[in-house]
């Protein structure tokens, strides 16, 4: 049996599972075909037991009818030949069918000696009696008889109806033992495949038990070894030897717990070594933790004292920009004031050459009133010298050229005043000009001035703005830097107490590891320095 421990577990399911599989394929295949051929007689023989029932029926009934049509056409007689005709060809198709159901039933009944006799002689008892009643009837149909010499050939008959109907009576009862028969050979059968399926599970059974048997024996019993060594290595005991034989699955297993026993072994010795380096680092890095901490705490003490000047230098440089802004909105005020006077001098000065320009055209007007009157003075003159050359007629005329010349001179004066007045108006306007020229020029400069003195505070603003940014970003730099001192010196505490707590565990790892029973190393010289 040494040769089995070469099969691989899977082969053996396999096998199992092949073997299982294909006898429950005949099985099934089997009882499948067994039961189709019981489901195929069990269709026949109620194909076969109901047509047989059929035939017989039909042939009682046939016989009843044969019986029915020879009475009606022996009563009718010869008084209505076409009654009598359509009575026996009635007769004789009833006849017809009759010996049709009785090959029917043999039909239906193949292999039935019983009632393949009893049809034999239901054929022969039918034939008897229409030997007897076909001529008759014939005789009856053509008037040779009348009906009552019919009535007494009929007569010669009585024994072989009665034996018909008595064989009728014996078809049926033989049909009803041949279908009990027909079923009591189902049953058997049918008991019969039962028996069979059942000794071929059991045969099935037999076949298979030792080979689940030694299927799980072959897993099991490895397993259980597995089991062993995996416990006795969760124990820490490393230093088994583990013996393996076969090549299957669970083979596999214990050369790989050999493996990891292997592995696990050299592990914890790297372990073990590495554990008394950790512990004797850690407790070097603890002592670099404390000698950190406290330098952090001095360097956070200094950046809190940095951190207060910058905040008072802050608060300065904020409130000179707030004066800055001030400045810059009083020096934007008095240059909006200054535009706005330049503006109104720019208008008196337009309003001032609008004023010379409209005195211009006074004096213009002026002017022309005086050449008016003067032409009036010189036609009111020849008015007057015509009305002289006249006489006595022309004296009232020289009266109203002498008024017109008068008046014409006091519009000539009139005019030469107005025209003083008006140039010097004018004179005195052109004046008014140039002064508010003067003036809008001044404010010009005045407002130029003032926009350059709201650019340079704005200037000063901005810079004032920036540099108190710029201190104030300072300044949250180191609070920043501040806050991180404070969460560096956090750390240095936490790390300090990490760095203990890795103290501790190195220990407690030196302890665990030491549960662990190795085979004898000799330890390397390297880490016998390193461990002292």
């Amino acid at each position: 049996m040494s040769f089995l421990l070469n099969v691989s577990i899977r082969s053996r399911f396999y096998i199992v599972l092949v073997s299982v599989s294909l006898s429950l394929c005949v099985l099934g295949i089997w009882g499948w075909v067994s039961g189709a051929h019981a489901s195929r007689n069990t269709a026949e023989l109620f194909i076969r037991s109901n047509t047989a029932a059929a035939d017989i029926s039909m042939l009682r009934e046939s016989l009843s009818l044969v019986r029915r049509w020879e009475s009606s056409a022996l009563a009718v007689g010869t008084s209505n030949a076409t009654q009598v005709q359509t009575l026996i060809k009635a007769w004789k198709a009833e006849i017809a069918r009759a010996h049709q159901a009785a090959e029917q039933i043999v039909l239906a009944n193949p292999g039935n000696a019983e009632i393949a006799t009893l049809v034999a002689t239901q054929t022969r008892l039918m034939r008897d009696y229409v030997v007897v009643m076909e001529p008759t009837l014939d005789q009856l149909q053509m008037a040779v008889i009348d009906g009552l010499s019919a009535l007494a050939y009929s007569a010669k008959t009585e024994n072989t109806l009665k034996a018909l109907g008595e064989n009728t009576a014996q078809l049926t009862s033989a049909q009803q033992n041949a279908a009990e028969s027909a079923r009591e050979e189902m049953a058997t059968q049918s008991t019969s495949a039962s028996l069979l399926r059942l000794g071929l599970i059991a045969l099935t059974l037999l076949i298979f038990a030792p080979l689940m048997w030694w299927t799980l024996r072959a897993v099991c019993q490895p397993l259980d070894r597995a089991v062993a060594l995996a416990r006795q290595i969760a124990d820490g005991d490393l230093s088994q030897t583990i013996v393996v034989r076969g090549e299957d699955e669970m083979a596999q297993l214990l050369l790989a717990l050999d493996a990891m026993q292997s592995a696990l072994r050299q592990v914890v010795g790297e372990v073990r070594d590495a554990s008394e380096s950790i512990k004797l680092a850690s407790a070097e890095v603890a002592s670099g933790n404390l000698d950190l901490s406290q330098r952090t705490e001095q360097t956070a003490s200094k950046l809190q004292s940095t951190a207060s000047s910058l905040s008072e230098l802050t608060g300065a440089v904020w409130q000179s920009a707030q004066s800055a802004k001030q400045a810059h909105h009083i020096a934007s005020s008095a240059a909006d004031v200054a535009v706005l006077g330049g503006r109104a001098v720019s208008e008196v000065v337009g309003t001032m050459h609008a004023i010379t320009q409209s005195s211009g055209k006074i004096a213009d007007i002026i002017s022309v009133i005086d050449v008016i009157a003067f032409q009036t003075n010189i036609l009111a003159l020849n008015a007057a010298v015509e009305a002289a050359r006249a006489g006595e007629q022309g004296r009232g005329f020289a009266v109203v050229a002498s008024e017109v010349r008068n008046l014409a001179t006091r519009s000539a004066q009139a005019a030469k005043e107005i025209k003083t007045l008006i140039d010097s108006s004018v004179h005195r306007v052109q004046e008014g000009s140039q002064l508010a020229s003067s003036a809008g020029e001044t404010m010009q400069d005045i407002v130029a001035s003032a926009q350059r003195v709201t650019s340079t505070v704005a200037a000063i603003t901005e810079t004032a703005v920036a540099q108190s940014q710029s201190i104030e970003q300072v300044n949250g730099t180191v609070a920043e830097l501040d806050q991180m001192t404070q969460q560096n010196a956090a750390l240095v505490e936490q790390s300090a107490a990490a760095a203990q707590a890795l103290q501790d565990q190195a220990e407690k790892l030196v302890r665990v590891v030491g549960t662990f029973r190795l085979v004898p190393v000799p330890i390397p010289h390297q880490q016998h320095s390193l461990l002292h």
